[in-house]
């Protein structure tokens, strides 16, 4: 019981005000200063991974494979071993972890079908293809979010794979209110 009263404590201390706009009401919410350290690390770190945002075609498989192993090692044990489960970095991450494993998952099959490592040539380059884009627009949306919370700066590479849509902000932001309250 203590516990729950103490998070919820550290929760309250972090609402810095309320508002009523004409169409709802809201909180404004503060990331705790760890959480924020967290999140510019992930993204300078993230920032030098080319899987995320080179051309395919230009990279040789085994090493796409491998780096999305690293990623995804880098998560669990730099962020999801040292962060609160209620944070919305926690659940971002997650979400980042479980893409990289679906990704990791379904190369594994591929290459089982082919009977050894998948070349980037005709049907399994566009199967990659479609394997590497679904990892990528993964990792964009919950980027996009991390970098909305935490009021990270983008760099140019990763910034491609972030969603495009005009009102995606606003409606992003209303997604992780609601699913983080």
């Amino acid at each position: 019981m203590t516990v729950k009263w103490k998070k919820l404590r550290e929760k309250a201390n972090q609402i810095t005000g309320f508002q009523i706009p004409i169409i709802g009401a809201g909180l404004s919410w503060e990331p705790k200063e760890l959480d924020i350290s967290k999140a510019n690390k992930l993204f300078v770190y993230l920032d030098d991974k080319r899987v995320l945002y080179y051309d395919p075609e230009w990279e040789f498989m085994p090493h796409v494979i491998e780096s999305v192993a690293n990623i995804r090692q880098y998560i669990v044990e730099k962020i999801l071993m040292e962060t609160d489960s209620d944070s919305p970095l926690y659940e971002s991450c997650k979400e980042l972890r479980d893409a990289s494993v679906e990704f990791l998952d379904l190369t594994e099959k591929l290459e089982r079908r082919e009977g050894g490592m998948p070349e980037w040539k005709e049907t399994n380059y566009r199967l990659m293809r479609m394997v590497l884009g679904r990892l990528r627009r993964r990792f964009g949306k919950e980027l996009a979010k991390l970098a909305i919370l935490y009021k990270v700066d983008v760099e140019d590479n990763l910034a491609t794979i972030l969603p495009v849509s005009p009102s995606f902000d606003e409606q992003l932001l209303n997604e992780t209110w609601q699913s983080n309250s």
